[in-house]
């Protein structure tokens, strides 16, 4: 153990936006299951197991976790080649390959890394076992990177050179053995990178994404449930392309939290890892008979019996025109 561990940031977790919330990516990532919630929902960290390695940090979607120093974003100053050079513990410096995920490699391309000169030990023998996350980043990145005819961003092994000419990641940070185990964790004003990485270039339309939300027209019932509560208000009810009524998603700010799919009570929302843009889905608005409450849904499925959502469920306008008979 290193003296390290991750922080979270309060009401930054989705956890904390509603009461069932299948997100447990922190606990997911753990090397050393050192991760697990609570009986109401809270994160407990076993101080005695954790390494500090920072893979629950890098997998958060939200940024809700954080490690000195370290992740979400360890700051990046790439050298004039391009070439940022990561050091692991094992090496003597002081950055796991855990900690780096997607939005730590797209932090990296974006102030100028085209190279990672990596100086690692042996994986297999280390406590925090293979990094498979960072494995998994590079990949995401290699294909989020090409789709938009953007230049790569090559690894191999760090040379004498690398080593002698460039300062690793993550180095410059305070003696973490001597501050608080906890802090709060602040969130970066700053766009994440993902979103702005994908932005670039020259997307079509076959261009994948990292994470998309797709509606199904068939079981949608045009409640906003999703809208209300995406974190980084990546769905709307606005076509982006022609501004008309419409459930949409703007992909490159979606961050696969799966809040939207956790409050959809019809099933209506998957989020598929590094897919296609979905088309937005067309709404269409009427008024209740039942209720007289305005309401939308899918225009390909049109207003039916003219029935809100609640009421074809539940019926109840039934009982009400009976007693007013």
């Amino acid at each position: 153990m290193d003296g390290r561990q991750p922080a979270a940031g309060a009401g930054a977790c989705v956890r904390d936006a509603a009461l069932a919330v299948s997100c447990t990516a922190c606990v997911a990532a753990c090397p050393v299951a050192a991760l697990a919630f609570g009986d109401e929902g809270d994160l407990d960290i076993d101080a005695a197991a954790c390494t500090g390695c920072g893979a629950c940090a890098a997998a958060c979607p939200t940024g809700a976790l954080a490690l000195d120093g370290a992740v979400p974003v360890p700051r990046a100053q790439p050298g004039r080649d391009g070439t940022v050079l990561v050091l692991c513990p094992r090496r003597g410096g002081s950055l796991c390959l855990h900690a780096l995920g997607l939005e730590a490699l797209a932090d990296i391309w974006l102030r100028g890394g085209r190279r990672l000169a990596m100086a690692i030990g042996d994986c297999n023998t280390c406590p925090n076992r293979m990094p498979q996350g960072f494995a998994r980043a590079l990949t995401d990145l290699d294909a989020l990177l090409a789709d938009r005819g953007l230049p790569p961003m090559t690894r191999d092994t760090a040379s004498a050179r690398d080593l002698r000419t460039h300062e690793p990641l993550g180095a410059g940070t305070p003696d973490l053995h001597r501050r608080a185990l906890f802090r709060a964790a602040l969130p970066d004003p700053e766009e994440p990178a993902l979103a702005r990485l994908q932005r670039a270039g020259r997307p079509g339309p076959a261009t994948r994404f990292a994470h998309v939300a797709r509606f199904d027209a068939d079981r949608c019932t045009g409640c906003d449930a999703c809208i209300r509560i995406c974190p980084a208000s990546a769905l709307s009810d606005v076509n982006a392309v022609t501004g008309e009524t419409a459930y949409n998603c703007v992909s490159s700010s979606c961050v696969g939290c799966g809040l939207c799919v956790d409050v959809c009570d019809s099933d209506a929302i998957a989020i598929p890892r590094m897919s296609s843009a979905p088309p937005a889905l067309p709404l269409v608005a009427f008024r209740c008979r039942g209720c007289g409450v305005k309401c939308r849904v899918p225009a390909q499925r049109g207003p039916g019996d003219g029935l809100c959502p609640i009421c074809t469920r539940a019926g109840h306008f039934r009982l009400l025109h009976q007693v007013l008979s």
